[in-house]
């Protein structure tokens, strides 16, 4: 077994190692491969069999961050856990 898969999971295994490359490249290099690290979040509402507005909501995670009451829990479960809980619908920047 890989020394890596003892202490943590490949999705953490593959953001460090991401997070090592984009430190080591050039001033111009980093800062476009950092704006491709930032996460994007959307969500819908549906009623009625109806989709609402589509609502996109931009992570920084070095910076405070901002969400409708209504996914307030939703931020505390995702940055406070140690675990990667799944989501639904996210896509990367």
């Amino acid at each position: 077994m890989s020394n890596w898969r003892s202490s943590f999971t490949f999705n953490k295994y593959s953001q460090i190692a991401a997070r090592a490359l984009r430190q080591s490249l050039k001033e111009t290099e980093r800062v476009s491969a950092e704006k491709r690290g930032n996460t994007i979040l959307r969500y819908q509402e549906w009623k009625n069999g109806q989709a609402g507005q589509l609502v996109r909501l931009v992570f920084r995670l070095r910076r405070p961050l901002y969400l409708p009451s209504g996914l307030l829990s939703l931020h505390r479960h995702i940055f406070t856990s140690l675990h990667y809980p799944l989501l639904l619908w996210c896509s990367w920047a």
